[in-house]
């Protein structure tokens, strides 16, 4: 039997393993991801016009701050990791339906879970134990999404807490 190498990193969808150029690159889509959110968030709350979605766009603001926290964490792990953090977006979807927004919101928050978690199989695979994990955090939107119109859509999001 073949003896594996216990430092590579190893991607969930792929038997190739990563070293730290890999992992910066990674860490930097998650960072485009969260400036996505942010910027989501930020248009989001904004455009959710009506007494249904007042909660809702009053708690995206708050997320937007939450997301620009996550951002600085995953900068700060590129930049230990000796590399640049990107600087550009993830695009983001808009749309004149309130409950279609949610919906991107949805799909964005279910991808981002799986990449950080990914992520901490890939750090602790390559040994990276100065970088701190993320969390899953308690559901905070997850009972507006479970509502009559969007019910049982909602995942809670992993979102690093002081690091992927």
């Amino acid at each position: 039997m073949p003896r594996k190498n216990p430092s590579p990193a190893v991607l969930n969808h792929s038997a190739d393993p990563i070293d730290r150029e890999a992992l910066v690159a990674l860490l930097n889509q998650d960072l485009a991801r969260e400036y996505q959110a942010i910027i989501a968030y930020v248009v989001y709350s904004q455009v959710l016009k009506g007494a249904a979605f007042m909660a809702i766009a009053q708690e995206l603001e708050t997320h937007a701050a939450e997301e620009l926290q996550h951002a600085l964490v995953i900068a700060q792990q590129i930049d230990y990791l000796g590399g640049t953090p990107a600087v550009v977006p993830k695009p983001v979807k808009l749309s004149s339906d309130p409950k279609a927004l949610l919906r991107f919101d949805l799909q964005n928050e279910t991808e981002t879970i799986r990449q950080y978690r990914d992520r901490v199989a890939q750090c602790e695979a390559l040994g990276e134990s100065g970088l701190p994990r993320p969390t899953l955090p308690p559901p905070s939107l997850e009972r507006h999404f479970r509502g009559p119109k969007l019910q049982g859509t909602c995942r809670s999001r992993a979102a690093p807490s002081r690091g992927v």
